[in-house]
């Protein structure tokens, strides 16, 4: 069994609210790190879309975390178009989750 995270709310590059208690029924939560320009997310893309495919109707949940206050909503946004970033990217400018 995996180690119990701690509640939180954060909303993504859309908009939208994300509670991490609202996937309490999932088999699991996957944060992958995102960073504005990271060749780390560009270069695995692929590879995390492909695995959300294969996981997300097993109830696995993916979603990204960025936790880099330098970078603005509006550039996550345009990257996210840019490459094709489909996953919700949670937006903590504060650290307080992924800091």
């Amino acid at each position: 069994m995996g180690l119990a995270a701690s509640n939180f709310v954060l909303f993504d590059h859309l908009g939208q609210k994300h509670q991490l208690g609202d996937y309490a029924d999932a088999k699991a939560v996957v944060l992958m790190v995102h960073g504005k320009g990271c060749p780390v997310v560009r270069n695995g893309l692929s590879t995390l879309q492909a695995l959300r495919n294969n996981y997300q109707e097993k109830g696995v949940v993916f979603l990204m975390i960025n936790s880099s206050p330098q970078d603005r909503i509006d550039t996550i946004r345009s990257e996210a178009n840019e490459i094709g970033i489909d996953f919700p990217i949670l937006i903590d400018a504060t650290q307080e989750v992924g800091g």
